[in-house]
This record gives C-alpha cells, structure tokens and sequence, in this order.
C-alpha cells in the first residue's frame, strides 16, 4: 500500500481547478453568444460545460464511492453532496434557458407539481370560490350527484356562465371585440357595398320640410332605427298637420318645431344643439331662397353634416329650371365645408296618382315622351336611403343616384295598369306644348309646375335613363317595383 504524499491536493479541489481551468473558456464562449445572440455558439458552449461537468462528476463519485467516509462525532449530520453530483443533472436545463434567451423565445417552464387533494376526495368544481375567497364572486361548489356508496363523490357538469371563460375563475382580463376590416367610404358617384351598419347614436338629427312626401318618409324610416338616442327633430310651419299625418310609431319618436324657411331665426334656434340635417323642400319658385337660408343657419349653428335631396341633371346648362337651382344650392352647400350627402332620385311614383283620375275618367294616360322609357323611384325608399346615409358614418359625404329596378315607358306604364285594372288602357302622345295645355287647362296645375313636368319628361327623351344599382348597394335590398306600388293604390285609378 503506497503512502499517500502530504503535499498533494484533495481530489474535491483538483477536481473543482480542472474544471474551472476547462469550462471557464466556454463559460465565456457562452456568455459572448447569448449577448451578440448566436445560438450555435451558446449550443456549443453549453454542450461543452455539460459533458465536462457529467464525466468529471462520475469520475469524482467512483473515487468517493472506493474510500471510507468516517462519521465525525456526536449526533449523526448529514454530509453535504458535492457540487458536482448536481450540476451534471442541471447542466441541460441550464443550457436550454440560455439558448432559449439567446434567440428571444420564453424560456421553458417546469410544470407544476399536483397538489394533494386536501378535500378528502372532494373535487372543487373549476370556477368555484375556495374557502375563504371574497363573497359575491361565485358559489363555492356546483351540484353534485353521489356516484354511488362512499364518500367520494363526483361533480356534475357546471352550469353554463353568462361570463367570458377568461373571468370564470376570478380572472380580471378585458376583453375587446376586433373589428372587422371596414371597406373605404363611398366616393362620389361610387357609393360603398352593404355591409352590417355601424349606426350614430345619440346625435340630433334635423329634418327639414318634414311635411313633405319625402320628409315624412325619412322620418318614418329614422323611426324604425332603435339606436338613436336623442328623438328626431321635424321642422314644419304647420306642427298640427304634421303630427296628424304620422303614426303613433314614429310621432313617439319625433319632436316637432315650428319653423319659418322665410326667417333666418326661427331657422337659427331650430338648428341649435343639431349635428345633422336633412334638407328637402318642395319645388317652388321660393326652393332656392329658402334652401339657402337653410344652409347659412345650418353653418352658424355648427351643424356638421347635411343630406341635401338634389336631383338626376343638377348641371349649371340643365335644361330643367328646377335642376339648375339644386346645382347651385349644392355648390353653395359644398363652399361651407361641411360634410355634404347628395341624393338624386329620378320620378317619384306618387306622382303617378296625378294622372289617377285622367285614367280613372277616360282610361287614357296623356304624354310627351313617346317611346322613351323613364326612371321611377318610390319615395320610400329615398326615405330608407336617406336614413342609411344619416346614421352609417361611412355612408356620408357621397352622391347616390336613386332609381327603381326598371325603366318603363309611358306606353309600357299603361299596358302594366290595364293589366292590374282588368281593362284596357292606351297612351295618347300630345307633344311638349300639348301636355303643357292638358296639365294647365284640365288638370290644375300652375304654369311653373307644368312647365316642370314637360321640361322633366323632354329630358327622359334626350338622355336615355336606365336603373341604377345604388340603392341595392346602399341598403342592401331591392328598390320597391312600379307594379307593387300601383297594386297598393289601384283604387285611385278605378
């Protein structure tokens, strides 16, 4: 047996030198990759320190396995295990963290041990309060059904929670509705594909000439929207007739004013308080003087958006009278810089009922178009267009033609009435002075209102109309046909 040199180290310290000596350059090696974020090097390093760290640790072991350990005196301690013996188990997770840091990803997690059940083998329903919890989040446990004899029992399937799942535990978490990507507003003459409306709530809404056919209809149509917060405001120099003329539905949701076109101020304070107007007033003489006044209140009460109903040929050169002044209504409109809506419907059907007892008499529909065939529009649906533009944000600002499915000629609109009537019905062509003599001398009408009618049927013949597809666009679903609203009003024509 040879005798041990007194000179010489412990194995523990050589093995913690050698060690030292050999992984410090790697250590190094290690630490420069996980900062300049090279994950090979950091992988090298690491494979190094872990299989130098592993063999020195089996080596040291077997040694401290061969030589015996004497236990010092008095009460028996525990000898501490050397280092080694855990760093070689630890080596791999070690490297993984670094590596895992090293390339900006989460370092892995150990999972965590299960807890003993301390319940005596009764199982806390997911979600339920533990004993002790603040009160008024949940019940402590659900309903349970015994699954036969013995203690244990088994939890029946929690009830359904009206909560998100993120807050069935206790969680705080908020939670936010994406929304869908929105295409971009009309342009105009481009109005915007239907989509499922994003409606203004609690904006003051003004109509203005709420009276009149088109007026009465947008309120009937804002009516039917339950998000708006504030009721519509309707302008009329007649709040009795008005009220009388809606239904109990829409008067519900409707404050009436008085109000004068004629006088700037009643205009002013009608105004006040309002974010949106609707303006359409009947043709007159007066359409473009009142209209006008309309506008400067508007600007002064700070109004910011305005639906202006125009019409199809609002040219500076328009041959109709009536359309030239909604052009420089319009220009004036848009020079405010507030946000400008422009509906253009073509003919409204309820003009039809004019010729109701013409036809009911001598079963003759009188005319100057000839063949050509002209737009008809319901005026309900202008209603229904302009309420879509006054509470769809993304709708406002455009210029929509509106028009029916079809385009019918005058011949064509008394055959389709002969049909729903069970008798004939012809067309009698009188030419442009002609129907203006009829219009003045039998039917009633004043000289600028029949003017009006032949200066509107002579632009039918000049500029061929054909329907358009923005009301479809804009609210999603067809325009109402002629033949729907002749078959609702074929008593006038009997």
């Amino acid at each position: 047996m040879s005798k041990k040199d007194p000179g010489a180290p412990p194995p523990f310290v050589l093995w913690r030198e050698v060690l030292a000596a050999y992984a410090m350059p790697a250590v190094t090696a290690g630490i420069g990759g996980a900062v300049t974020r090279q994950p090979h090097l950091v992988a090298a390093a690491l494979t190094t320190i872990g299989a130098t760290s592993a063999l020195l640790a089996a080596a040291l072991g077997a040694v401290l396995r061969r030589r015996p350990v004497r236990a010092p005196p008095g009460p028996t301690a525990r000898a501490p295990a050397p280092p080694a013996l855990g760093l070689a188990p630890a080596a791999p997770g070690l490297a993984s963290r670094i590596v895992a840091m090293s390339v900006g990803a989460p370092p892995p997690t150990r999972p965590r041990p299960a807890r003993p059940d301390p319940g005596g083998g009764r199982r806390r329903r997911p979600g339920a309060r533990r004993r002790g919890a603040r009160p008024g989040r949940r019940p402590r446990r659900g309903p349970l059904a015994a699954a036969g004899p013995g203690p244990r029992r088994q939890p029946v399937a929690p009830p359904t929670d009206r909560r998100p799942a993120g807050l069935r535990r206790g969680r705080r978490r908020r939670h936010h509705l994406a929304r869908a990507p929105q295409p971009p507003g009309p342009h105009r003459g481009a109005p915007a594909p239907h989509r499922t409306p994003t409606r203004k709530a609690h904006l003051v809404i003004v109509v203005m000439g709420a009276a009149g056919a088109t007026g009465g209809a947008t309120l009937r149509s804002l009516a039917a929207f339950a998000a708006l917060g504030a009721p519509v405001r309707a302008l009329s120099r007649d709040p009795a007739r008005l009220a009388a003329a809606l239904d109990p539905h829409t008067r519900a949701r409707t404050a009436i004013h008085p109000v004068d076109a004629a006088d700037p101020g009643s205009l002013r304070t009608a105004f006040h308080g309002a974010q949106q107007l609707f303006l359409t007033m009947a043709n007159s003489p007066d359409q473009v003087r009142y209209e006008l006044n309309a506008i400067e209140a508007a600007v002064d009460c700070g109004v910011q958006h305005v639906v202006k109903v125009s019409a199809p040929a609002a040219e500076p050169d328009s041959p109709v009278a009536v359309s030239r002044g909604h052009h420089l209504i319009e220009e004036r409109l848009r020079s405010t810089g507030i946000t400008t809506t422009v509906l253009r419907p073509y003919a409204f059907m309820q003009k039809l009922l004019l010729l109701a007892p013409g036809i009911a008499a001598a079963g003759v529909v009188h005319g100057a178009t000839g063949g050509a065939r002209c737009n008809y529009v319901d005026v309900r649906d202008v209603g229904d267009a302009a309420a879509e533009v006054l509470t769809r944000p993304e709708a406002a600002g455009g210029t929509y033609p509106l028009t029916g499915g079809r385009a019918y000629s005058h011949p064509e609109l008394a055959a389709l009435l002969g049909e729903l009537l069970g008798r004939p019905i012809r067309y009698l062509d009188l030419g442009p002075s002609g129907l203006k003599a009829h219009l003045v001398g039998r039917a009633g009408m004043p000289d600028w209102l029949a003017t009006h009618v032949v200066e509107i049927q002579q632009l039918a013949v000049d500029r061929e109309e054909m329907p358009d597809g923005t009301f479809h666009r804009l609210t999603g679903r067809a325009p109402r046909t002629l033949g729907a609203f002749l078959g609702e009003n074929l008593h006038r024509f009997r």
